[in-house]
């Protein structure tokens, strides 16, 4: 049965699981420290939407808000290390949209190391909110046009969630047996976010021949990962046989991509929205440039 077929669907399971393991949390701090928690992440909310839409002085104001209180907080103790997963992600994004370049990926790191340290205290699901953070690396390098790294790091992220080992990406490599049905459905929404959204970049953002050899550099490390991946559900599965199309265009038989692409789509009507954006897009890359 499809169940993550569109974006809405797709976000609408993410906030699902993000809540579950957001009470795994909350279940370990007191009252108290819940009602201090809950201010501050309110705060660095309005923060990073008001960073989103541009409105720099008010997300300004509200990070300062919540600062003042973020720095009483006794470093080091669980209410502290949970304001940090919150606040640093959210401020690293007010900072690159700032141009404090520098400043904000050093905070997305950061907040990585902070939850490691989680992790060995028990919380090991935050290895995805890990794959978070790479991924907006992913995203803040394509923003500053160093599409080499963007496509190292989404390709290695990708590999290791096909794969769930890397052998590059090492920090990832968490045991997880805690929530194994909810952390086979965590990779899945992340290989879909995180492997569509860079093929749709690259098609948007670079040029013919240079596009086809960077597209072709993401999948001699996705394509082998994927013949390894294990699907769980019928949306995994649809997942997987799309990846498995572009093995014909990394062998440049770009006519074949198509006729493979058009003849999925037919038999494949219901499918994951950016999944089938991407197809056609490297279908229309592929019938302009090579047939």
């Amino acid at each position: 049965m499809m169940l993550l077929t569109t974006g809405a669907s797709l976000m609408h399971t993410a906030e699902r699981l993000e809540a579950f393991f957001n009470d795994v949390l909350l279940a370990q701090l007191t009252q108290k420290d819940k009602h201090t928690l809950y201010p501050l992440n309110s705060w660095f909310l309005k923060g990073l939407n008001y960073s989103k839409s541009g409105s720099m002085v008010l997300a300004k104001y509200y990070f300062e808000q919540g600062e003042r209180y973020e720095q009483t907080l006794p470093k080091g103790t669980l209410l502290w290390r949970a304001v940090q997963n919150e606040y640093l992600p959210k401020k690293a994004y007010y900072l690159y949209k700032t141009g404090e370049r520098d400043f904000a990926e050093k905070m997305l790191h950061d907040v990585m190391l902070n939850m490691q340290t989680m992790e060995q205290q028990g919380f090991e699901y935050l290895v995805f909110s890990r794959i978070q953070q790479y991924h907006n690396l992913v995203r803040m390098y394509f923003a500053y046009g160093q599409t080499d790294e963007a496509i190292r790091l989404s390709a290695e992220v990708v590999a290791f969630l096909l794969k769930g080992h890397s052998e590059k990406l090492i920090d990832l490599n968490v045991p997880l047996v805690q929530h194994p049905e909810k952390y086979e459905l965590f990779k899945y929404l992340f290989i879909c976010q995180i492997l569509f959204e860079t093929l749709n970049v690259m098609i948007a953002f670079l040029k013919e021949p240079q596009l086809t050899i960077k597209v072709n550099e993401l999948l001699q490390v996705i394509l082998p990962a994927a013949e390894q991946y294990q699907p769980f559900s019928d949306d995994a599965d649809l997942t997987k046989q799309t990846i498995l199309l572009f093995e014909s265009f990394y062998a440049g038989n770009y006519k074949l991509f198509c006729e493979k692409a058009d003849l999925f789509a037919v038999n494949n009507p219901v499918q994951y929205i950016q999944a089938k954006h991407c197809l056609e897009l490297y279908t229309e890359l592929c019938r302009k440039t090579y047939m």
